[in-house]
């Protein structure tokens, strides 16, 4: 069973090159004059209103990485299970690890399948350890509802700012703000 998870494990492997490549990549998008921001009067109740503007795109290169990323570790699922079913000697053409809604439809598909069939201790390992449905394992679960959507769009990451510091000003006919600001892509 030890080389059951060679292969998944080089999955992993390129998965961290991947985040490691966002990193940088958003490292560098975010060090660039993205966006900007100023102070702006509302018409309506004359205050002031700090304004944000997005003066360039994410690049494209940034939800490539994600999805990337994101298949090479469900992926990483899916070889794992391929090898612990033919280690147990099942051919695996055409298993894939199993993502479902509910503990019950996950538990009701692996007992009619070759798997639950064959290996209830796949089962048990896959229901009662892993927990791949939603409220078992939500981070697996939500790591499969990316890469569906992955498959079908861009997954774009959202550009917030996420601290303001050494913000000063001044109302009436002068404003003067003098600020350094944290951003980040969610």
């Amino acid at each position: 069973m030890q080389n059951a998870f060679y292969e998944p494990r080089q999955k992993i492997e390129r998965a961290k090159q991947h985040i490691d490549e966002l990193d940088k990549a958003i490292k560098a998008f975010v060090s660039t004059d993205f966006c900007r921001i100023g102070v702006e009067e509302d018409a309506k109740t004359g205050e002031y209103v700090l304004n944000y503007k997005m003066t360039k795109p994410v690049p494209e290169s940034i939800p490539l990485i994600i999805g990337d990323a994101i298949h090479n570790v469900h992926s990483a699922l899916d070889i794992m299970l391929c090898n612990i079913v033919r280690s147990y000697g099942g051919t695996a053409k055409y298993t894939k690890f199993p993502f479902f809604n509910t503990k019950e439809d996950l538990i009701a598909a692996l007992q009619g399948s070759e798997i639950g069939i064959a290996w209830p201790q796949i089962t048990s390992l896959v229901v009662d350890t892993i927990k791949s449905y939603r409220g078992g394992n939500d981070f697996l679960y939500a790591l499969h509802d990316l890469d569906i959507d992955d498959k079908h769009k861009f997954l774009l990451p959202v550009i917030s700012i996420t601290a303001l510091t050494n913000v000063t000003g001044t109302a009436g006919g002068v404003t003067q703000i003098a600020l350094s600001l944290l951003r980040g892509i969610e």
